[in-house]
């Protein structure tokens, strides 16, 4: 029988205008912003180089 871990929520205060970085993986970073009250979750995706 597979056990379900009791997920526990993290509460973080973003300040205004300020952005956090969530996760990064092999492709990108997510990252969360606040502006003005409003927050946004956004995924970065690293530049890719043309050679």
């Amino acid at each position: 029988m597979i056990e379900k871990k009791k997920e526990e929520p993290v509460y973080e205060t973003l300040e205004q205008n300020a952005c956090m970085i969530i996760s990064r993986d092999d492709k990108g970073i997510l990252v969360a912003c606040n502006k003005e009250g409003d927050i946004k979750l956004k995924r970065v995706l690293y530049p890719v180089s043309e050679e």
